[in-house]
């Protein structure tokens, strides 16, 4: 997937799509953590984006986005992809954030729950996607179904 990695206002990305969100929570000791990153050593990964209309939708790097905003930075460095549909963004979404960044156990079942019923993806599809065998991928999303509460539990690690 082609991609133009570009410089850009932080007010040109419309951060009421969401999308690609599929963080349930965002923690508050995460949250410091990052800036506190972002402050030391700088935007480190490119946040990944596509053009819509006037604006420019996230697909991946909601937390940098956010953390950078709150610091007072009006740009950032950002990766656009080209000619891409709703597929190929989830795709680049899954791979920033599944493989690298710490989703909790809830967050990673209701992205599957999405790649199943908002997608309309198979199983077999689903885990070739993710690299997850079909037993986790069952029971992921047999997790978004439990009481709230068990939800926050599991989310919490406990």
């Amino acid at each position: 997937m082609k991609y133009v990695p570009k410089e850009i206002k932080i007010d040109l990305i419309d951060l009421d799509d969401d999308t690609f969100r599929f963080r349930q929570v965002f923690r508050e000791k995460d949250n410091e953590s990052l800036k506190r990153s972002l402050q030391d050593q700088g935007q480190l990964s490119p946040v990944k984006l596509r053009k819509v209309g006037d604006r420019y939708q996230l697909i991946a790097g909601w937390r940098r986005t956010l953390m950078m905003r709150e610091l007072g930075y009006d740009r950032i460095r950002a990766h656009i992809y080209v000619n891409i549909d709703d597929e190929e963004a989830l795709n680049i979404n899954i791979a920033d954030n599944l493989h690298h960044v710490d989703l909790n156990e809830v967050e990673i079942a209701y992205l599957v729950r999405h790649l199943r019923t908002k997608k309309e993806l198979s199983i077999e599809k689903i885990s070739e996607i993710t690299q997850f065998n079909s037993q986790r991928i069952y029971n992921l999303i047999t997790l978004t179904e439990l009481d709230l509460e068990i939800q926050q539990n599991v989310s919490e690690g406990n």
